[in-house]
Order: C-alpha cells, then structure tokens, then sequence
C-alpha cells in the first residue's frame, strides 16, 4: 500500500462542488474527499501504460477513503481490513475495471490528475469501491472511471471470509448520495474452440512486480496484458484482428483468480474475437496461468470505429 502524504488530502466544499456528466455520476455529497495525483513523464509516455497507471492512481486513493483516525464503524473496519488484517480480516483485489473517455494524447497532456473515490457498495464478503479520475485543467476532463471489487479473506489469504460490521458499512453507504458509475459486471469471452487461434507467450515474474505481500501486485496486470498483446501482435498472433492490435484501448477488465509470486513461469495465453454485444468492438482476452492454474484473467477492448467523446465540467 502506498501511504497518501496529508499534503495529497483535500476537501471540495459546496460551493465549489464539481459536477459530474450525465450518465456518469450524480452529484457529490456538500463536502467530498479527492486526490490530486502529480503525473509523471513515464506514467503516460506511451499508451502502453496508461491501465497500469490508472489503477495505481485509484490503488494509492482508497487510503483516503478509510483514515486511521475515523470515529466511523464502517470506516473503522475497512482501515483495519485494507491494511491487511488488524482484527484478523484482510481485503484482497478480486477484479478490477477500466473505462477511458479520453485518447492516449490528453493522458500525454496531463500534469496532475483529480481522482474522486467512493465506497459502492457492500455485500458479505464482497465490497466495491468506485473512482472518477479528472485532469487537474481548465476545462476538466473525465479521463476515466474505475470499479474495484474487493474480496474479504483471512490473514493468510487462504480462503474468503465474511465482512465484519457489515450493517454499519451499508448504513454508511445508504447515507452517501446515490451515485451509478454503470460500467456493468466484469465478464470474459471463453477460449475457442480452435486453439490455433490462441496465442501463447511465456514469461518470468520479477521480484519488482510484486509488492509487500509477495505477489504480483493487482495494478501489474494491465501492464502485463498489454506487454502480451504488443508481443502477440508482433508475430501476428491475431490474425484477421491483428491490424487492431496495436490500437489504444479503451477498456480493461481484469480478474484476480489466484497469485503469481517472484521467478514464476507465467504462461500467457492470448486470443482475439469480436465482442459479443458489440459489433464495433474487438475483445483481446488474456489468461495468465502458472503450472497450468489461471491465476488472472483479463480482457481488452478496442473500439474499430470510435466517435470522439469529450466530457467537460
């Protein structure tokens, strides 16, 4: 976990209150925590980095989303939990899910970015965190929005468990303002049938992609889809999609099924099909295996035909 300096810690009072677009969210409680987040030059450099980025930007937020000194139940146990199990529960990432609304070239543009985090909702061994992450200009852009699911375990991570004060959380919850992000269930298109249209790619896991807990930290994996799908694009392993495999995308989902720990042989196996509820959509699916076990899955999309889509405050 990366500790938010109080420096980074701002609050936005009503009457400066930023509104979010239509459809994206819906307006924000009278006083509403948010990081400013400095980007630097290698963050954004090329668009091969930008997920990885992203969902460093919104992994380093959540520590303000639950200070040490809250007097809330509910903010109480998520602290406890995200720093990896005080009273013997611990939170891990089960999937995350990226949307862009800006090309590759605002990222480029930008030197700090404004990231607005929000608890979503709260189940029994599940929680769901959302982010919508601003440039820090005139006029502000919606780069993107993030949903995290995180899943309660025990200390070891051997096994899920329930959430502690699980009500006090949903009351929490229920008194912040309604607000949707929409970006859907994360899902994933299954393997064809044709395994010559897999692609596979083996590679070793560094010591310096795995954090304080030992294994490849959840933010790796849309680096790592995206080194893949560069690889794989390059051998022309996509066949009638791979002119489309270098293009930006738009869109990643990623799910957390087991750990990749340091010197690991992660085999990757990478294939592409047209997204099946979207004609103008290509889906580059990803399945990281270690000793023949999916560890993560995660997809990519790419948009063939996409109208330019500006949001503004």
């Amino acid at each position: 976990q990366i500790k938010v300096s109080a420096k980074f810690r701002v609050t936005v009072p009503a009457a400066t209150l930023l509104l979010l677009p239509t459809g994206v969210g819906a307006a924000m409680a009278s006083e509403q925590v948010l990081l400013k987040y400095p980007v630097n030059w290698f963050d954004t450099c090329t668009h091969l980095l930008i997920f990885g980025s992203i969902l460093r930007w919104c992994d380093s937020a959540q520590e303000i989303m639950y200070p040490e000194d809250s007097p809330n139940l509910a903010i109480q146990t998520l602290h406890n939990m995200w720093l990896g199990g005080k009273d013997g529960v611990a939170a891990i990432f089960k999937t995350n899910r990226v949307r862009l609304y800006q090309r590759h070239a605002e990222f480029q543009e930008c030197t700090q970015v404004i990231i607005f985090p929000r608890l979503q909702s709260c189940g029994r061994r599940t929680y769901m965190c959302s982010f919508e992450v601003f440039d820090d200009s005139e006029p502000r852009k919606l780069l993107a929005q993030v949903e995290t699911t995180i899943i309660a375990t025990n200390k070891e991570h051997t096994k899920s468990v329930e959430i502690p004060n699980r009500e006090a959380i949903c009351e929490y919850i229920k008194n912040q303002p309604e607000q949707k992000s929409g970006l859907g269930r994360t899902s994933f298109a299954p393997p064809p049938e044709n395994s010559e249209e897999v692609f596979v790619y083996k590679f070793q896991v560094r010591a310096i992609d795995c954090d304080s807990l030992g294994h490849v930290n959840n933010t790796m994996y849309g680096n790592l889809a995206e080194e893949a799908r560069d690889f794989a694009a390059t051998h022309g392993g996509y066949g009638k999609f791979n002119h489309l495999a270098k293009k930006e995308a738009m869109e990643c989902m990623i799910s957390y099924d087991g750990q990749a720990v340091p010197r690991d042989e992660i085999t990757v196996k990478t294939w592409a099909q047209q997204h099946a509820d979207n004609s103008e959509k290509v889906e580059f699916r990803f399945d990281f295996l270690v000793r023949e076990k999916v560890v993560t899955r995660s997809s990519l999309l790419v948009e063939t035909q996409r109208q330019e889509k500006v949001s503004k405050l």
